[in-house]
């Protein structure tokens, strides 16, 4: 893995169309663009395990993340999420007491990430409230969306599971 602290025009661009900052303000994307890092991973490589103490948030410029939890201590871990789509958001957890990854990221491809400090990103939006307001809505929404796909997914599991051919 590489960093760089990449920052102009792009990585703006980039943080707009995420769901997570669409339609903030040019001054708040500014300072939210001067606590990111960009991150480079190959194919392969774990950005943060499951149970980690959860320090970033990160959205994908390009490449393919899977998100994967592993249900049992020891076991079998799996997909329940792939981030693929450009200005994903992922390692929310970063954002959310009690700041501890309840899945892990792996990439799928190469990728390309920029990483958010959670506690500088938390303490920014704590001086602008209305810009806070809106991302932590956005941050819920992921959530359930999140919450929702996984529950979709571990359904469909079981029932494969317990199909008998």
């Amino acid at each position: 893995m590489g960093k760089n602290t990449e920052q102009g025009l792009g990585l703006i661009e980039c943080l707009q169309t995420s769901d997570l900052f669409a339609g903030l303000g040019d001054e708040t994307l500014a300072r939210i663009a001067a606590l990111c890092q960009t991150e480079f991973y190959q194919a392969g490589a774990v950005i943060f395990s499951e149970g980690d103490p959860a320090d970033k948030l990160y959205v994908l410029i390009e490449g393919i993340v899977t998100i994967r939890i592993q249900p049992a201590p020891g076991g079998k871990s799996f997909v329940v999420q792939p981030i693929e789509k450009k200005a994903g958001v992922f390692g929310w957890s970063g954002l959310a007491d009690p700041s501890i990854y309840t899945a892990s990221a792996v990439c799928a491809t190469d990728a390309r990430v920029i990483a958010i400090d959670g506690d500088k990103l938390m303490a920014l939006l704590e001086e602008s409230p209305s810009a806070g307001l809106v991302v932590m809505k956005r941050l819920v929404a992921i959530i359930g969306d999140r919450l929702r796909r996984t529950r979709e997914y571990l359904k469909e599991d079981v029932y494969l599971a317990s199909y008998h051919f």
